[in-house]
């Protein structure tokens, strides 16, 4: 670091000013700078780079920095708010434009070329490819065993496997009334 441009008060980089970084920051210094200019310095002469300088320059330099910021903050102004309309235009109409699409895809459903007027193609069906399918088998597989689930007929073959295979019991003879004759 060059020891010499910096002022032999003590300052170094870490106590000078930042330089401002947003807009209204740099508009706000601008403006700083000309009122101190034309207050301190009004009768300023000064060789920049070969170039003659005086305090009506850098004024002038000054305006047409903070006029490009403003212009710049209008026109961002202005751009948010046609986004906004756009994105209320869009709100507003979308309903409308998705039932009016449905409509068209039912009654051209198989006409590709009357589809192609509207600005759409006809719907398309992925058809799986054998590896892809299988994934998807093994996957689904994995995915029942891990949860447990099995068909209505594997919990009737492990019901009936859970209970034991007894043989029927005759039932008790029921017993007959017997009449007394005494």
């Amino acid at each position: 670091m060059n020891r010499a441009c910096w002022p032999t008060t003590g300052a170094t980089p870490t106590t000078q000013q930042k330089t401002p970084t947003s807009n209204a920051d740099r508009t706000a210094a601008d403006r700083q700078l000309k009122q101190g200019l034309s207050k301190r310095l009004p009768n300023l002469a000064l060789t920049i780079l070969g170039q003659p300088v005086t305090t009506a320059t850098v004024s002038a330099l000054l305006d047409k920095r903070i006029a490009a910021v403003d212009a710049a903050v209008q026109a961002h102004g202005a751009w948010q708010a046609a986004v906004q309309a756009v994105r209320d235009v869009f709100a507003q109409s979308r309903a409308v434009i998705l039932a009016v699409k449905r409509y068209i895809r039912i009654q051209y459903e198989n006409d590709a070329a009357a589809l192609a007027d509207f600005g759409m193609q006809p719907g398309t069906r992925k058809v799986p490819t054998a590896e892809e399918k299988a994934q998807a088998t093994a996957k689904r597989l994995t995915t029942r065993k891990q949860r447990g689930i099995v068909s209505k007929k594997a919990q009737q073959a492990a019901a009936a496997a859970e209970t034991p295979a007894t043989s029927p019991q005759p039932a008790a003879p029921a017993a007959t009334p017997t009449t007394n004759k005494s």
